[in-house]
């Protein structure tokens, strides 16, 4: 289930996207400029932020192609970030769940919770991922 569309990442990424440009201008001016050392040292730097900031932009325009939520047979995993792996837990760790405003809450025998985070799911989406989890474990 992907994440819904959301203003904010294309905000997001248009402010990126805006930076990755900044960058690019003030590349451009201290290489046309005559500033010595400073121009060999900053040049990679800057070259560095701009791919930072360019990658940053770029993924959060696509943030709405990104699986959040994965359910099969035996697990279930969300996406954390560009930088982090899913966190993924086994459905039969799952001793019950709980709809708290927009979260999902699923508690585990450990006693540890793992949260989902409704809002990034469209209605639809988080009601057939309710009904799909509802069929390994109570949720109420």
């Amino acid at each position: 289930m992907k994440y819904k569309d959301n203003v904010q990442f294309k905000i997001t990424g248009s402010i990126w996207l805006l930076v990755s440009l900044l960058y690019i201008g003030l590349l451009v001016f201290i290489v046309t400029s005559n500033m010595g050392g400073f121009k060999i040292i900053m040049s990679p730097f800057l070259i560095l932020l701009i791919v930072a900031s360019s990658v940053l932009a770029v993924f959060n325009f696509k943030i709405p192609t990104i699986d959040y939520v994965r359910v099969n047979e035996h697990t279930l995993s969300t996406f954390r970030s560009l930088a982090l792996k899913r966190k993924e837990i086994k459905l039969s760790e799952v001793e019950q769940g709980r709809v708290v405003g927009n979260k999902l809450i699923l508690i585990l025998h450990n006693e540890k919770e793992f949260e989902i985070s409704l809002k990034n799911l469209t209605i639809k989406d988080s009601e057939k991922l309710i009904v799909k989890l509802k069929k390994s474990f109570l949720i109420s």
